[in-house]
């Protein structure tokens, strides 16, 4: 019984080092997808994008959405979701132009970069008040699901000191 105990033990170890070493990388889990041509996916249904992964595992430091929309007509010209490292403060920054408005919007919490890039976000993944900054049937970071191998040990390791204690011969 030693030995299955002690393997346990140093099984529980390996996943510890391993967590400690997952946690020290920047990693953020971002909607990756782009809208072009009329495609809007991107911009109103990003769980559903037509092409690629909706969803990215990030090693980088925060998520964005890029918005550039035709200063006189209506459009928009190019709409991104992504991830990128040196971010400036959370929030939505807007430049204008003669030929555009361009909208950038940075937010460091897991699945935060829902909206739909032209509308501020506050606490880091939801919209500004119910006026259009969510989009319906996105969970964003209250339902991302995102689950790190640190909960697993919180789990598993009372787990391993209560048979060792019941186990272990001095």
């Amino acid at each position: 019984m030693y030995s299955f105990v002690k393997r346990i033990f140093q099984i529980t170890a390996i996943i510890f080092l391993a967590s400690v070493t997952a946690d020290g990388e920047k990693s953020i889990r971002c909607y990756t997808c782009v809208s072009t041509n009329g495609e809007m996916t991107c911009v109103n249904d990003p769980d559903n994008v037509p092409t690629g992964s909706p969803i990215t595992d990030c090693k980088k430091e925060c998520c964005t959405i890029f918005r550039q929309e035709y200063a006189e007509s209506p459009g928009i010209r190019s709409f991104s979701r992504s991830c990128q490292d040196n971010c400036p403060k959370n929030g939505m920054y807007l430049t204008e132009d003669a030929s555009f408005k361009t909208y950038q919007t940075y937010c460091t919490e897991p699945l935060c970069n829902i909206g739909k890039g032209d509308t501020d976000l506050d606490d880091g993944g939801h919209g500004d008040g119910g006026d259009g900054g969510v989009i319906d049937g996105i969970d964003g970071k209250d339902g991302s699901g995102v689950h790190s191998a640190s909960a697993l040990l919180a789990l598993v390791l009372p787990a391993v000191a209560l048979a060792r204690s019941l186990f272990w011969r001095h």
